[in-house]
């Protein structure tokens, strides 16, 4: 006879979402189980950058200070744009990108504008930002008053 497991929520994935999910539910009190269709591991990660929202959520559960360091979209170099922080492969300073987007350009335009960008690109970019928006507030209020 099979037993019965109760539980409030079933989390399908172990994936990076569902363990979010599940975390989050638990620390409010849920009842929650996991099951993924497969149990493995994984020697690398296999993301391309990290969401604004994604860098939020491992901010709020004190994750996010060991990753603010690592932008491997971003690179900063004291002979290229006075060392601001650029999208790699670039002289482009997500300062300039921010500036554009407060203006009200659309990601398609910046990409339409910037060839050499691609859309993983400017994840990478608003990530930055979003962690760091205090110094490209700065930035942008420097380069407008120059």
């Amino acid at each position: 006879m099979a037993s019965r497991y109760r539980t409030d929520v079933l989390v399908v994935g172990a994936g990076p979402v569902g363990l979010f999910a599940a975390l989050e539910l638990a620390e409010r009190g849920i009842k929650v189980e996991v099951i993924d269709g497969q149990w493995r591991t994984a020697a690398r990660s296999y993301a391309l950058a990290l969401h604004p929202g994604s860098l939020e959520l491992l901010d709020r559960h004190g994750l996010a200070e060991e990753l603010v360091g690592e932008w491997p979209g971003v690179e900063s170099d004291p002979a290229v744009a006075g060392g601001a922080p650029c999208i790699v492969r670039t002289r482009i300073p997500l300062w300039v990108l921010e500036s554009y987007r407060r203006q009200g350009w659309t990601e398609a335009r910046i990409l339409a504008n910037y060839p050499t960008l691609r859309a993983a690109d400017l994840v990478q970019a608003w990530a930055y930002i979003a962690a760091h928006r205090e110094a490209i507030d700065a930035a942008i209020e420097e380069n407008e008053a120059a």
